[in-house]
């Protein structure tokens, strides 16, 4: 039809010598262009209705939750509308995340609590009540306490993922403190992208993708033309893997660094752990906050860990810089012996105290029991 009907249309004029053959051509175009804009929704359809129907299937459920919890406050956009005068007001149920340089002289702590109350997004549970804590840099801190006392969501305040509540955390910038968990997260890439995590090495021909694979993207200032390979391998033998590159790299390191795998599977979770530290041995944070980041190494290997990062903390301080500070959730009566201060939570987190330092194994299983 696109072809025809124009032709037909126009016939009459080209033969009487009103027009040229090539506007012919050019009302096909023309024809052909507005034909294809009127069946964009003929074509599209399919995609229309399943997107409604995904829409309505979303509102039904919702509408399900809802009535099975009556009680759970409904976010309303029109409880969310606010005059210029109430937007300049701290919200009284949220946690306000501050960040400050710890390089600053003035600033003597790396982490700061003001108040902290922290409950469940229910709003039916209190987890933390007025917590007040100033951490000085250099002292290290383990958070402990009974299952479900909230140690885990107190991590995630830190790290600004949890808001439910009130008070204040004043802590270093997101450049400058650096989150270890329980099982690490190994983007898809080389063995290179896993150590420099959450940052990657960019090259000018770089495309986007190896092999399938897309790299992790680039969230840090770091030089990484400093870091060479061997450096690299420095790495790894300083988390106790001396052998994982060449293992990759079937008896080639250098191959081995560039070897694209699915690491999370490839990988123990022994193994991804310790490679987390390595992350941190590259990025020299300021504050490290581990959550339970030794739970799948023996006491040997997690004291190798924390003395790495002791090393660490002392370096910069030998060099004129400011140290290496972390933070530790963990059940381990072993855990204590590396750290300075102890946050016990008890009674369901809704108290707190502050534990000297102890020799005793028995006090010890009691804390971390």
């Amino acid at each position: 039809v696109t072809e025809i009907l124009p032709t037909i249309i126009l016939a009459n004029q080209y033969f009487n010598g009103i027009i040229e053959f090539g506007v012919i051509s050019q009302v096909r175009g023309a024809f052909w262009s507005i034909l294809d804009d009127f069946s964009i929704i003929i074509r599209e359809f399919n995609g229309i209705a399943g997107f409604m129907a995904g829409l309505d299937r979303l509102f039904l459920f919702m509408k399900a939750i809802q009535n099975l919890d009556p009680d759970r406050p409904k976010d309303d956009a029109k409880d969310r509308d606010h005059d210029d005068d109430s937007d300049s007001l701290p919200p009284k149920h949220v946690i306000r995340v501050k960040e400050v340089d710890p390089a600053q002289p003035s600033t003597s702590s790396i982490l700061t609590m003001r108040d902290v109350r922290l409950i469940t997004p229910d709003n039916k549970r209190v987890l933390v009540e007025q917590l007040d804590l100033s951490l000085l840099r250099g002292k290290n801190l383990l958070i402990a306490g009974v299952s479900g006392s909230g140690k885990s969501s107190l991590l995630r305040a830190i790290a600004g993922l949890w808001s439910n509540g009130s008070g204040e955390i004043v802590r270093p910038s997101s450049d400058q403190i650096y989150f270890l968990p329980q099982r690490p997260y190994c983007p898809p890439g080389t063995l290179r992208d896993q150590l420099l995590y959450p940052s990657t090495e960019l090259s000018d021909d770089y495309d986007g993708t190896l092999d399938g694979w897309s790299r992790p993207i680039d969230q840090r200032c770091v030089e990484w033309s400093r870091l060479s390979d061997q450096e690299l391998l420095n790495v790894l033998v300083s988390v106790d893997l001396p052998d994982l590159a060449s293992r990759i790299g079937d008896g080639d390191p250098i191959r081995g660094l560039n070897t694209v795998l699915d690491y999370s599977n490839t990988l123990s979770l022994g193994e991804q752990q310790r490679l987390a530290f390595g992350r941190v041995v590259i990025n020299r944070p300021k504050l490290v906050v581990c959550d339970e980041s030794t739970s799948a190494l023996d006491v040997v290997a997690e004291r190798k860990m924390y003395t790495l990062l002791k090393n660490m903390a002392s370096d910069a301080n030998d060099e004129g810089g400011t140290g290496l500070t972390y933070v530790s959730v963990g059940h381990r009566p072993t855990l204590l012996q590396h750290h300075d201060v102890k946050l016990l939570l008890k009674d369901g987190g809704s108290s707190v105290s502050f534990l000297s330092q102890t020799n005793s194994s028995v006090e010890e299983e009691t804390i971390l029991s």
